[in-house]
Order: C-alpha cells, then structure tokens, then sequence
C-alpha cells in the first residue's frame, strides 16, 4: 500500500475538476483542488480496498460507569445540536445514526423523544451502545438492509471523509429518508484555517482511510447539490485552532520517515471517526486538564474569531432535506 499510484490522478473525485494540485507528507499525496477546495488521497479503489482498517476504539473508552459513558458521549451537546434540524422536519419520530460509535447521537434523539437506530462497524463501540439499551446493528451501512423511506434524520457524524465514492452512498441514504426527512452530516472542513497553514501536516490527514475531505466551496460544485435543499455551516472549539496547529508542528518538527513507510506501520489502523471540530462532542482524554484546556482557548481566541468571520473553521457541517 503505497498511498498513490506514480501517475498522479487527473480529476478531482468530489467536483471532476481537473485543476489538482499535488501534496505529499508523511502520511501519503493528497490533492488538493483549486475549483472545490477539496482533499482527497491519491489512490485507486482498488488500493482504498485493500486497506482493511480498524475502527476499534483502543482502551479509552474502556470507563467505569454508565454516568462515565455518558458524560464521555456528550450527551447534553448533542442534543442542542440536533435540535434545530428536528424544528425543520414535520412530527420528527425516526432516527438513523450511520457510523453511531458508542452512541451518543442515539442518546441524544432519544432524549428528544424520537426512536433510534444506529449502525456501526466497531464491535466495542456497538457493544457498549448496546449496553446503554440502544438498537444497534454491528456493520457498514447497506441502504437495502433498511426500510425506505422510513427516517425523519439520518446522522453522519465523521464518516463520510472515510467513503471513496461518497456521493453513491449519500445517495442510498436519501432513499431510506422519509420525504421531507434530513440528512445531517459533519466532517474535516478542507477549506478551514488550519488545513491551509497545516498543509500536508493537517492533523485530519494522518488518520489512513481519511480519502474526501469536503470544503464549503466543494458543496456547490458536487451532486450534493442536485440531493435536495442544502444548508451548512462551520464550527469548532474555541481551543482547536491552537491545538492543531501545534500538533501540525510537532510532527513537522519530528520529520516521519517517509509516506510509505509510515503507512505500513499503520495500515490497518483508522481509528474511530475523529471528533475534532464537532461541536457536540466531548474529549474524555481532556479530563482533569482544564487548565490546558483554558490556555490552548485563550491562545486560540484571535484566530478562532477570524475562523467564525469568515466560515473557515474546522468542522464543516452540512445538511440536505429531501424533497416532499
């Protein structure tokens, strides 16, 4: 698995453009498209196939009590982040979490009244979904494997940067929304600050099967656009643009061996969906440092405001409502 073939490619996956420009780091080539903002790995279908990655947890999420879980979730934010996309749907009652992790979407909706239903690949994180009594099917998302037209929202939290042909799976998840139904999805902004002043040291580059990484401007220049009524916006916290920005450096600093290399030592290891940039999200390896917390906010604050201004922050979130 090399991350790229010798040829580079010609044509951008998310918009067919042909303006590409090449970037190569220590995790692989991306490129990066001057008509759609867009990054995407350099590698074929066939190379993406032969990944085989892991999406198990590791031993973090290993906590000792269901009040644990549940404060590691992020419960209460996810709520208010689902909250104004149910205020546009009429009598929302069903809910679909593709790539659900230990299920804190699924809590959320629950909370607000609807009947959930997630779907994810990690057995550890569907098993402890499944321990908080949550409907969870352990797998990948088969739009035949679910009854069409049947969710008033389908959740997408940090997963479709991990498809290689992403608009054929948008597409079978409009079929199993309800006309009128909303698909929300979150995910890397490519465009955001810190993608550009990162570059090839992006911290959402190194995670191997990150192969689509959206921008705002790739919206309107992808079939998207053609799915139904689309909405979006960015966010992040407000100590994020800091703190990716010194991991960018750190590893610059360390220099890694080389793309090839480095993707062989990792191979098989994606790692959950990351949740940097999210705003309904809670970081359990930040507890008991707040005051890190408080000094990264602090210094990020200028930029974190520039960010906002000018919708270059770090989560891109977009949703598409389908037609009635």
């Amino acid at each position: 698995m090399t991350g790229g073939s010798e040829e580079i490619r010609k044509q951008c996956r998310i918009c067919s453009g042909n303006d590409l420009r090449a970037v190569s780091g220590p995790w692989g080539r991306h490129l990066v498209c001057r008509q759609c903002d867009s990054v995407t790995k350099d590698l074929t279908f066939d190379q993406y196939q032969a990944m085989n990655p892991s999406y198990d947890p590791g031993p973090n999420i290993e906590l000792e009590s269901q009040e644990a879980v549940l404060e590691y979730l992020g419960v209460k934010d996810k709520e208010a982040f689902l909250r104004p996309f149910l205020k546009r749907v009429h009598r929302p009652q069903r809910m679909l979490d593709i790539g659900c992790g230990a299920g804190g979407y699924l809590v959320a909706g629950q909370n607000l009244g609807l009947k959930v239903e997630g779907v994810e690949p990690s057995d550890s994180h569907s098993t402890i979904a499944r321990s908080l009594g949550l409907d969870v099917k352990q797998g990948y998302f088969i739009p035949d494997d679910f009854p069409a037209e049947t969710y008033d929202l389908v959740v997408l939290s940090h997963v479709i940067e991990h498809i290689y042909e992403p608009f054929e799976f948008l597409r079978g998840i409009m079929k199993v929304l309800k006309p009128g139904g909303i698909l929300v999805v979150s995910t890397p902004n490519a465009g955001s600050t810190i993608a550009r002043l990162s570059s090839s040291y992006w911290v959402m580059l190194k995670t191997i099967d990150h192969v689509n990484m959206f921008s705002l401007k790739s919206l309107n220049h992808s079939p998207i656009k053609d799915m139904g009524k689309v909405e979006s916006f960015t966010s992040e916290y407000s100590w994020e643009s800091i703190a990716s920005l010194l991991a960018a450096g750190k590893d610059f600093i360390k220099q890694p061996r080389t793309p090839i290399e480095n993707l062989g030592e990792n191979e098989n290891q994606a790692s959950t969906p990351p949740d940097d940039g999210e705003p309904p999200k809670s970081n359990f390896r930040w507890r008991g440092t707040q005051w890190i917390k408080n000094g990264l906010r602090f210094a990020s604050f200028p930029l974190h405001v520039f960010n906002q201004m000018t919708d270059r922050q770090h989560c891109l979130v977009f949703s598409i409502q389908k037609p009635e």
